[in-house]
């Protein structure tokens, strides 16, 4: 192992990861020794290590019957050999058609091995299969992934802020919860108030946009632009000139009424100007009362 690593640093390979294949009986047994020399991974090379420790020849038919990677002998082997790296903290992993299979990768996952190799048709299938076997394992310990979420709720009781799951949380969590609990509420009402505003605006928004007049469906585009554009009649004519001869006696009545209170006394002037205004609001009412009747008139001869 010297000697390799000498050899790489001359070629200017430093950065070059050494490891061994372990797939004979005697790699095995001599493990240690290769993890303290400082090797940085191993890899099973099960085909051959389970026809040497079984001494059956996998190439003869006469005893392929007795060929088998799942051998309690074999198994013992990779247990022991994925234990020492662990140690020396060694990365371990394994190739050949051993991976391949169901039983001997639950094995291997079982027994903290890092990586397995398999064949690619039965990749999916097995990389399925690993997943479920890791999520079993650390299912009720503290490699178990959190699945809560924090959310803040009142008692009803107490009428005070919590936080659910707070048992769920780590200590680092839980003091940095502790000595914020205020500003946390805080800012959490503020967002809610926020948000409520803003809820508050799109639905006034909603209510204004419904109190828009609304266009008949049946109305087209070409019928409106018509309708703005087109010529104003003769009768038009004459009950506009109506309105406005009107419009113009009624601001001379007002006139000459200003004049008058003008020359009154001032008990006079008081009550001429609350008859006064009524009048105001009288005529006011006719104006738009008259506009009605006009526009509801242009609507029917339209």
């Amino acid at each position: 192992m010297v000697g390799v690593k000498k050899v790489l640093s001359e070629i200017g390979f430093n950065d070059a990861k050494l490891g061994v294949m372990v797939e004979t009986p005697a790699a095995v047994q001599l493990i240690k020794d290769f993890c303290e020399e400082g090797i940085d991974f191993i890899s099973f090379g099960t085909n051959d290590l389970t026809q040497y420790i079984l001494a059956v020849d996998r190439g003869n038919e006469k005893v392929q019957d007795l060929y088998n990677e799942l051998h309690p002998a074999v198994l013992h082997q990779l247990a022991y050999v994925i234990r020492i790296c662990k140690r020396y903290k060694v990365e371990s992993s394994i190739c050949g058609q051993a991976g391949s299979k169901p039983e001997m990768a639950k094995f291997l996952v079982e027994n903290n091995i890092d990586s397995i190799s398999v064949n690619a048709d039965v990749a999916k299938k097995i990389s399925d299969y690993v997943k479920e076997i890791e999520e079993e394992k650390v299912k009720g310990t503290d490699k178990e992934p959190r699945q809560y979420e924090r959310k803040k709720e009142e008692n009803v009781n107490t009428g005070e802020k919590e936080v659910d799951d707070i048992d769920k949380m780590d200590e680092g969590e839980k003091e940095y919860y502790e000595e914020n609990k205020e500003k946390i509420d805080s800012d959490i009402e503020k967002i809610e108030e926020e948000k409520k505003s803003f809820e508050g605006e799109e639905k006034s928004s909603e209510e204004v946009d419904s109190t828009k007049e609304e266009i008949p469906e049946d109305v087209t585009k070409e019928e409106l632009m018509e309708d703005q554009h087109r010529p104003i009649t003769d009768e038009e004519k004459k009950e506009s000139e109506g309105y406005e001869k009107e419009a113009d006696k009624d601001s001379e009545q007002m006139m000459s009424s200003d004049n008058e209170e003008n020359e009154m006394p001032e008990e006079k002037k008081e009550n001429h100007s609350q008859q006064s205004e009524t009048k105001d609001k009288q005529m006011t009412k006719t104006f738009i009362f008259m506009y009605d009747n006009k526009k509801k008139g242009g609507e029917k001869k339209d």
